[in-house]
């Protein structure tokens, strides 16, 4: 039997905790869509906001309903995507896929850096970056990788860009001569 804590915070493989759980996810994906739902009626970017009922007692175990009242202020002080004044000239509205996706990502938690924490993935990466170089007419010996975001996307293009400048087949910035 899982420790009661814990049991409250990690999914048990073995299933012991599943209706707590069932039920957790359920309220807050219930409480995200209404605010999504609901999104033109709320303004599109709220006033700045440094509620600090979001850190208080950050010590303490608390109950689902004070872990709801805490999103609800994160939501109403975020920028409002969902809003049907919102143009995204850099993130996108959210859709359902992206937030499936993000769970789902969280739930397997795979570390992308070696074939053996991730071996689907991996493959599925390597596979989308051939398609994707494909459709935009890039030759059999273009490749990429995927990145979480813009940062590092430029950070990644940043250190190719200082390979070719510098002209570093390997990358290795210790063989340059002084």
């Amino acid at each position: 039997m899982l420790d009661t804590e814990l049991n409250k915070w990690f999914i048990s493989p073995r299933g012991e905790n599943q209706a707590y759980i069932y039920d957790y996810f359920s309220n807050i994906i219930e409480q995200l869509t209404k605010v999504l739902g609901n999104a033109s009626e709320r303004v599109l970017i709220p006033k700045p906001t440094r509620d600090v009922s979001l850190i208080d007692n950050l010590n303490k175990e608390h109950s689902l309903d004070e872990v709801l009242d805490k999103l609800m202020v994160l939501y109403n002080s975020s920028m409002n995507a969902s809003s049907d004044g919102y143009i995204g000239q850099m993130d996108s509205i959210p859709n359902i896929g992206a937030i499936a996706g993000d769970l789902v990502t969280a739930a397997i938690n795979n570390n992308m850096l070696a074939h053996e924490m991730s071996p689907v993935l991996s493959w599925l990466e390597q596979q989308l970056v051939t398609r994707f170089c494909q459709w935009f007419g890039f030759g059999a010996q273009s490749g990429g990788i995927m990145t979480s975001g813009g940062t590092l996307a430029n950070l990644q293009a940043l250190t190719l860009a200082r390979n070719v400048k510098l002209e570093l087949e390997s990358g290795n910035l210790l063989r340059l001569e002084k």
